[in-house]
């Protein structure tokens, strides 16, 4: 009797629950009919109503059943309401969702017009308000009344893209590089020590010129005479100069699978130990006055230095591997590059050209230029009748500045290339002129790389250096640097 009473009240609690939960469910599916054409949010609201107002009104006796009996309720009810939208009511939804999209998309172009413009500003702007010249210490305002657009068709020297600077401080790349050149990060001890070396070198020609008297007192935020940049700046600039064909050199040493061996770093520290030993307990004291940071800043500059010179001697054996278009493009027409054939004078004991030794030269000369003429192959002619021993397969190439001898510079720079000369006459003899394609040298090639190599600073970095030299450590008090009497 007890368990028949029992399931009578279950059997009144379970037919409760289904007619109120019917009622609140026709309640909210008539309410969401009304509001959204859509049948499956209408499924989802309903099922949601559904398992609500069912965790509401079941106790916690009955807590088991409750998944089997909810979805039941639900798949009856959406059974019984859900009604399928007419092709109006779809028509209606979708050119609702085409308006949204337009919407959208045009939001979005926005945005990205906006974020270019920016990106555009951030990456080749210098920075707002920065008056810093880092390419040339001695173009002041004048050269920057060129504008902007003169300095970004022609700068190679940009600070850095902030948002890069940032993303690089997230992961942890190049903390500690103050600059990037040709692709190389410069560190920033580096960079420190370049530039007291830099500012050294500016207070020692102020010194000479009797400018200042008082080391102790420099002010390096002082703006230099007929300048717009203080010591400072004109210092940090000075630096940059330095070392972008250094570190241009090296990136391209890099690029080509130059390595530094174990041997190398041996050496430089063995090097260093025996700097330790001759210094002793003034090791440290005279590394700082010498403007390292510390021993790994001595350790770094020996390696790039060492470095380099790998990569300088591995450039003049194997030149046309790193001699490209862009760089034969950006050589310019300071210089030439000629052949010639040298018919030289005999000298008699006194050291003087005789007038039969001028005629026998200049007959052979002209017979030799007789078959230029006529279309025989000038560098076979080279081999054959050149009697200038220092001539190489590759000419000479020169500027004219009085490298060679005033009447050769003068018939080579006259020459187009290809052209040949008339007999041309020096002290030397007489010379047959060709000029040909301007080959590129070693120098050429460091000084069309450091121009045309991209060089990005990051700006937050580089503005707050400041010159960390101990200008009275490293020049001595007063009365160290006077006259060897007064010192006595």
């Amino acid at each position: 009797m007890e368990n028949d009473n029992i399931r009578n009240d279950e059997k009144f609690q379970d037919q409760s629950v289904t007619e109120e939960t019917c009622e609140i469910i026709e309640e909210s599916v008539d309410t969401e009919e009304t509001e959204t054409e859509n049948p499956e949010e209408v499924t989802q609201e309903v099922e949601s109503a559904v398992v609500e107002q069912s965790n509401d009104l079941i106790g916690d006796e009955c807590q088991s059943d409750k998944s089997e009996s909810d979805e039941t309720i639900a798949e009856d009810v959406v059974e019984q309401k859900i009604v399928e939208p007419s092709e109006e009511e779809l028509a209606a939804i979708n050119a609702l969702k085409k308006k949204k999209c337009k919407r959208n998309t045009i939001i979005a172009a926005i945005v990205a017009a906006v974020l270019a413009v920016a990106a555009f500003f951030i990456c080749y702007t210098e920075g707002v308000g920065s008056k810093n010249v880092v390419n040339n210490p001695t173009a002041t305002s004048e050269s920057e009344k060129a504008g902007f657009w003169a300095k970004f068709k022609t700068d190679n020297i940009r600070y850095e893209n902030p948002v890069v600077t940032l993303f690089e401080n997230i992961i942890g790349k190049n903390k500690d590089a103050v600059m990037k050149i040709n692709g190389a990060a410069v560190d920033k001890d580096v960079l420190n020590f370049v530039t007291n070396s830099s500012g050294i070198n500016c207070v020692y020609s102020l010194a000479q010129a009797g400018m200042i008297s008082d080391v102790d007192n420099f002010d390096w935020n002082a703006v230099g005479e007929g300048m717009d940049l203080s010591y400072t700046e004109i210092s940090k600039a000075m630096a940059v100069e330095t070392l972008i064909p250094i570190y241009a050199v090296i990136a391209e040493g890099e690029k080509r699978g130059i390595e530094f061996t174990e041997e190398d770093d041996k050496k430089i520290k063995d090097w260093i130990a025996e700097q330790k030993e001759s210094y002793g307990a003034e090791f440290e004291k005279v590394l700082k006055q010498s403007g390292y940071a510390d021993e790994a800043t001595l350790y770094e500059l020996q390696k790039i230095q060492l470095y380099m010179q790998k990569v300088y001697e591995d450039i003049e054996k194997n030149l046309s591997n790193y001699v490209t278009p862009d760089i034969k493009k950006n050589l310019g027409d300071e210089k030439v590059t000629v052949k010639h054939i040298l018919i030289s004078f005999e000298f008699d004991e006194e050291g003087k050209v005789t007038d039969e030794a001028k005629a026998t030269a200049k007959k052979k000369a002209e017979e030799v230029l007789a078959k230029v003429k006529n279309g025989q192959d000038f560098d076979k002619l080279v081999k054959e009748y050149n009697e200038d021993p220092g001539m190489t397969d590759e000419g000479y190439t020169f500027e004219q500045n009085g490298t060679m001898v005033k009447e050769f510079e003068d018939a080579s720079f006259a020459l187009k290339i290809g052209e040949v000369s008339e007999l041309v006459e020096t002290t030397y003899g007489y010379h047959i002129i060709k000029r040909v394609e301007r080959a590129v040298t070693t120098d050429d090639y460091i000084s069309v790389l450091q121009k045309t190599v991209p060089v990005n600073i990051k700006k937050g970095v580089f503005d707050k250096m400041t010159i960390t030299i101990n200008l009275k450590d490293y020049f001595g008090a007063p009365e160290e640097v006077e006259t060897g009497e007064a010192a006595e």
